[in-house]
């Protein structure tokens, strides 16, 4: 046969049987982790920023590797256009040929993403930023593209193309000015 045993708890005179947090004890805590969010908040936004320029400047880099490969491979100047359109930045790849007017798919950015206007260099027209590739898949000239973001307008990140033969490259803000006056390279 078994017997059960009850554990019991010897209460002291004064001492509450109900168990929990006191009010003093939840604002300290609530205190603490307002503090902590305060402390992290600023890092957490300029990672995000970084993230989605960095995101942004891969897909820009795709875009213009594959504008250059259609280059080459239908046989006729191709190039990115790049604008900007109700505050958002948007690019399109087509025919040189085609007028911009005609130019029917724009990719759109995401809506924190700029193009820092003063740090890119490319083949200008109507307010378009262009960079054209021949049939051969050259560039039509040196040409930088830099985007930075809204919440951080320092972050830059770029895409250029430093020689005629179309070599396409990643790059960052520096501290100091390129040959070419940009801080993005």
């Amino acid at each position: 046969m078994r017997t059960n045993r009850c554990l019991k708890t010897t209460l002291r005179p004064g001492q509450n049987a109900e168990a929990g947090f006191t009010l003093l004890e939840m604002l300290i805590v609530t205190l603490m982790v307002g503090i902590l969010g305060a402390i992290a908040a600023p890092a957490w936004t300029q990672f995000w920023a970084t993230q989605q320029v960095t995101a942004a400047r891969g897909e820009l880099r795709q875009a213009l590797q594959l504008a250059q490969a259609k280059a080459i491979a239908q046989g006729q100047d191709w190039q990115l256009s790049l604008r900007e359109k109700d505050g958002r930045v948007q690019w399109a790849i087509h025919p040189r040929t085609t007028a911009l007017a005609n130019v029917e798919s724009w990719s759109t950015f995401d809506p924190t993403i700029q193009l820092d206007a003063a740090n890119t260099f490319t083949s200008n027209g109507a307010g378009v930023a262009a960079i054209a590739f021949n049939f051969r898949g050259e560039a039509d000239a040196r040409s930088i593209i830099t985007l930075t973001s809204q919440q951080n307008s320092g972050l830059q990140r770029c895409v250029y193309i430093t020689t005629l033969l179309g070599r396409i490259q990643n790059g960052s803000g520096q501290s100091e000015r390129s040959f070419w006056g940009s801080y993005c390279y």
